[in-house]
Formats: structure tokens, sequence, C-alpha cells
């Protein structure tokens, strides 16, 4: 049996595993039960419906062709009856809901959450059925058989060192804007005052509050470029000169200014950790699968692509 790729391929299979059963059309020439496990048996239709709905079926194909995508489609699922099996023994569900939650957990364990994955990024993520099945088997053998996917120390430390730019976290900065509308009266004099009140140690919320009680109306993108261009320099509680972009005149205030750096080896220890027992999980259901293929009755019933009569397989 063919098991590389299990998990990819037995997602391909759960979601295509709603589809309503329909004429076997160009598989027709196969058997109509093509397997069976433990002498339950595997329709042809039904696979031949999922192989139609995913469009793995090309067109035109001929016999040998779709005798071995039947064969694969077969095998996986097998495969997934398995995983959902083992999954549903320890009240496990691959769902979206619990794929959600993992990503939760991962992106708790670092300060500023998962490297490349916003927060903005989970539900979509979560919504995919192959990540819902790999987070659902991440739990698995972490509770069945955690020994399988046991990470040490040494192999922490390594990824840290090989890929330590992932956690460097960029300088963080705290700004804050006043911004005042040309069109307003004395609108250079208004900006000019507040400037010279906050060098003299005024509040700024207060400060900001009197002159621009509507807020700031400048994009964020804006601000940075202004502050690129024309503050990059200014130190912690700062004031930039009066700054103009379009109709508004602008103050920028440095409040809080974090330098850039790496997240500690301590602190990425238990995101890498996850992260590398999660890589272990494909080998790991390998054998797994191996081991529970070797405990079931499986016969396969493929045509011979010349013609002739069916050959029985274990």
């Amino acid at each position: 049996m063919r098991i590389a790729g299990i998990i990819v391929s037995a997602c391909i299979m759960l979601v295509a595993a709603g589809a309503e059963e329909s004429a076997a059309g160009p598989f027709d020439f196969l058997p109509e039960v093509v397997a069976t496990v433990d002498s339950v048996p595997i329709r042809r239709d039904e696979l031949a419906a999922q192989l139609t709905l995913s469009r793995q079926a090309p067109p035109n194909a001929d016999r040998a062709v779709l005798a071995r995508l039947m064969r694969q489609a077969v095998e996986e699922r097998i495969y997934l009856d398995i995983i959902r099996q083992l999954l549903a023994e320890q009240r496990i569900v691959p769902d979206e809901a619990s794929a959600l939650a993992y990503l939760k957990e991962m992106n708790a364990l670092l300060p500023r959450g998962i490297p490349g994955v916003p927060p903005a990024e989970f539900a979509r993520l979560a919504a995919e059925p192959q990540f819902q099945l790999n987070a659902a088997l991440h739990r698995y053998f972490k509770q069945c058989y955690p020994d399988w996917v046991k990470v040490d120390d040494r192999e922490v430390e390594n990824a840290y060192r090989l890929d330590q730019q992932r956690f460097l976290l960029p300088e963080k900065l705290e700004l804050g804007v006043i911004e005042v509308e040309r069109s307003r009266d004395n609108a250079r004099e208004t900006i000019e005052d507040a400037r010279a009140r906050l060098r003299q140690g005024e509040n700024f919320d207060r400060v900001a509050a009197e002159v621009s009680p509507d807020g700031v109306k400048s994009s964020a993108e804006t601000v940075m470029e202004l502050f690129r261009i024309s503050g990059a320099k200014i130190p912690v509680r700062g004031v930039s000169e009066v700054l103009e972009s379009g109709d508004r005149f602008l103050l920028l205030m440095v409040r809080e200014r974090i330098p850039a750096r790496f997240v500690p080896l301590k602190d990425a220890a238990p995101y890498l950790r996850e992260q590398l027992a999660a890589a272990k999980v494909g080998r790991a259901l390998e054998l797994l699968l191996r081991r529970e293929l070797a405990r079931r009755d499986i016969r396969y019933f493929p045509d011979v692509p010349s013609g002739g009569n069916s050959v029985q397989r274990k």
C-alpha cells in the first residue's frame, strides 16, 4: 500500500466525502465492490462519484489509468476510515473550532504570535480540512503516543539557531499624532503653539484633545511615511517639526520605542517544541497506519485493464 502523502490525500477524500452516490460512469468496467475491509465492502460507485467531484479522473482516460485511480481512492478511503476511527476513540474531532483553538494555543506561545501568520488569517486556515486534520492528528499523537513525536532540547536549540531570523521582533513604535486642517482659522499658529507646549513638557493627551478634538484622519500609512522621511531620529518623548500632508498639518511625538530584538531561545522553545512535534506527525502516522493495516483483513478486487476476470488479491 502507498502511504506517502497520506495527510494530503486523506483530506481530498474528506472534502469529497459528502458526495452523493452516482453512476460509475467511466469506472463501470470495475466490479461493484472494489475492496473489503474485515468483510465490510467498499463500493465502486461511491468512490467514482468522489473522483468525479474532485476532478481527478481525466477525460477519455484508458482503463489502466482509471483502475490505478480507483485503487488509489480505495487506499485513501481505508486510510481515512482508520484515522477517523482512531480519532473517534479519543473523542478528537477534526473541525474548524478545534483547529482555531489549536492556532490560538500556538499563537500564545510567542510574545508576538506565530511568525508570518497574523491572527486575521486564523479563521481562513482553520476552515481548511487539511489543517483541521493535521491539528487533530497532532493532538492525537501527543495524547496517545507522546514518545513518537517527542522533541528533545537539542532539536529545539538547533531549530532556533538555523532559523533565528524568524524570531526577530521588529522595532516597536508608538506614535502620538496631532492633526490640524489647513482650512482652519490660524491653523499654522495653532499647530506651532501645540508643538511649543509639548516641548515644554505638557501632557500629550491633553494638548491633543484641545488642538485636535476630532482625532486623526490621516491613514496609518501616511503617518508612518511622514515619520520615516522626517522624524525617524526623534528621541522618545521628542516632538517632530510641523509636518505637512495634503490639506493637513501634523505633529508626531515618539511615545515609546522598543528596538528590534530576537525572541530569546527560552521564550521561543515552547513554540518550537510544538512545531517540531507537528512535523513528526507525518512519520508517526505512517508507522501507526502500517500497524493498523496489518491488523485488518483487506482484500482488493481490481479489474485486469486488458480485460478478463477480476482478480482477488490481499
